[in-house]
């Protein structure tokens, strides 16, 4: 095979801001008809490896000396035409030689799994720095979680991994990752944590309407409220009483307290059903809701499933009590029929 050497000393700088001295060869293989095959593969053997040191031509371009203060980055190799290929060397100094210096960056994704409930695609990205440090910069590489990357990541990203590597000069490569704050799995607690230990609360106040008839009366034309004839306090009062009402609550809008309590079950929907059936077989409950004791009357209950932060399948359950006011109590024998 026969060499020689097109250029050389092609200085550059590139966008780390290193300078790099590039080569150019041309490689002419000696028998014709051994195809272009055999001479690419010819000239990936002559042209070695990445970290070699990089070669100087002698002065007739037909050989070449070798440069330790410089390493070989990339190589190209480039087919002329049967007989001829083209290749090129990249070369800069080694982090050795005094100089630290990031070498590549690069932008990762990756899918993490759907959002529960809107079923959107969640991603976590990740930049992933090179950098090249010479033996008497590594100690400024320590202690770097959590220091911030935007320099040659993007605003906001923070390094959340730092793997140094040594070689045998000394030198090191180090690879720093760096995330935005809001990548998944970030957060060592999450709303869905420990769904099985967690009970939600909350309360607000409704108004309950006593029709005239609830109360034992009816109205007259003239809007006086008269005693019913054949009035049944079982069956026609919500509340539990063996009279009439005061005459206040007759057409009166009465504050309630309504209690949501939400429970997280493993599972789902589908094993909660039959608990679901035999709630709402009675109307009426008597004991506590969320701390608080009384008589309540059962209003609603939905479930839906979502995902703790492990993918774990859950079933919340949400159930609406409201409890009956003014100290009375709710009256199960309506109720069975209303």
């Amino acid at each position: 095979m026969i060499i020689r050497n097109e250029s050389f000393a092609d200085f550059a700088i590139d966008s780390t801001g290193c300078a790099v001295c590039r080569s150019c060869w041309v490689l002419t293989g000696d028998d014709p008809a051994a195809g272009a095959g055999a001479l690419l593969a010819a000239a990936r053997d002559w042209a070695g490896s990445i970290g070699d040191d990089a070669r100087t031509p002698t002065p007739d371009g037909r050989s070449y000396t070798v440069d330790p203060t410089l390493k070989v980055t990339a190589i190209a190799i480039k087919e002329i035409d049967p007989r001829r290929c083209q290749v090129t060397f990249t070369a800069a100094p080694p982090p050795a030689a005094g100089i630290s210096r990031l070498e590549s960056a690069v932008h990762t994704e990756e899918f993490v799994g759907f959002a529960a409930g809107s079923g959107g695609m969640v991603t976590r990205i990740v930049w992933i720095g090179i950098f090249a440090v010479r033996s008497a910069d590594i100690a400024s590489y320590r202690g770097l979680v959590g220091s911030d990357a935007a320099a040659w990541s993007e605003t906001g990203a923070i390094v959340t991994r730092v793997t140094p590597t040594p070689h045998d000069d000394g030198s090191y490569t180090v690879r720093l990752e760096a995330q935005l704050p809001g990548n998944p799995g970030l957060w060592l607690c999450s709303e869905n944590d420990r769904l099985s230990e967690r009970t939600d609360v909350s309360a607000e106040m409704s108004e309950f309407h006593v029709s005239s008839e609830m109360a034992g009366y009816y109205l007259t034309p003239e809007g006086a409220a008269l005693e019913a004839d054949e009035w049944s306090a079982a069956d026609s009062c919500p509340f539990a009483t063996t009279a009439r009402l005061e005459a206040n609550m007759i057409e009166a809008d009465v504050r309630v307290l309504e209690i949501t309590e939400t429970t997280y079950e493993r599972g789902k929907t589908r094993n909660l059903l039959s608990s679901m059936v035999e709630w709402q077989s009675t109307r009426v409950y008597s004991g506590t809701v969320a701390g608080c004791s009384g008589s309540y009357l059962k209003v609603d209950q939905k479930c839906d499933e979502l995902h703790d932060s492990g993918g774990r399948t859950y079933t919340r359950l949400i159930r609406t009590y409201a409890k009956a006011p003014q100290g009375l109590s709710w009256n199960t024998s309506y109720w069975r029929n209303h």
